[in-house]
């Protein structure tokens, strides 16, 4: 399972851009592999550099995201991806980006923790859906939006969630995730 997060320069999933991307492949064996990269292009939004503080500055040399597309491409593809409301942000600005890459890939599923802890109300529970609030009511360290770190923290909160289930199956898991 390849779980991710984005950090962006603003809300738009047309007319923003990523600046960073935050992975942590969970094998069978339960290893972890992590990889965070910063990238070039746009200009942060005074909100989005509140929320994920990179400057514009700190990465002006890097590359654009769709420079490094077919990489991502290539670890993406077959892969079930796992993210906190990945399905509403961070999946379909990574399909737009890799579509003006031209670039694509196909994931075996997408799982959105969001999506799952409003099935079984969790974010009732912990006051709100956001990832900091379900992981602060969990005890699961958050990453307060930095890419790699909120990855992880939606892997912790993935697996916890999957950990309370009654006979957990994919099938299930994409049930509680659509």
């Amino acid at each position: 399972m390849t779980f991710l997060d984005v950090e962006t320069t603003g809300p738009s999933i047309i007319k923003d851009h990523i600046i960073s991307l935050g992975v942590a492949i969970l094998f069978p064996d339960g290893s972890v592999a992590t990889s965070v990269e910063l990238f070039g292009g746009g200009t942060s939004s005074t909100r989005a550099l509140e929320v994920h503080k990179i400057s514009d500055y700190e990465r002006q040399y890097k590359r654009w995201f769709e420079d490094a597309a077919s990489t991502y491409a290539k670890m993406f593809d077959k892969s079930i991806l796992v993210g906190h409301n990945a399905k509403a942000f961070d999946i379909p600005l990574i399909w737009g980006a890799m579509k003006r890459a031209k670039v694509q890939f196909e994931a075996t599923a997408v799982l959105d923790t969001l999506k799952m802890a409003r099935k079984i109300e969790l974010d009732k529970a912990a006051g709100d859906g956001k990832l900091g609030s379900l992981c602060t009511y969990l005890k699961i360290p958050y990453g307060n939006h930095d890419a790699l770190g909120d990855a992880l923290s939606s892997m912790a909160l993935f697996t916890t969630m999957v950990r309370h289930m009654e006979n957990p199956t994919l099938e299930k898991v994409k049930l509680l995730c659509s």
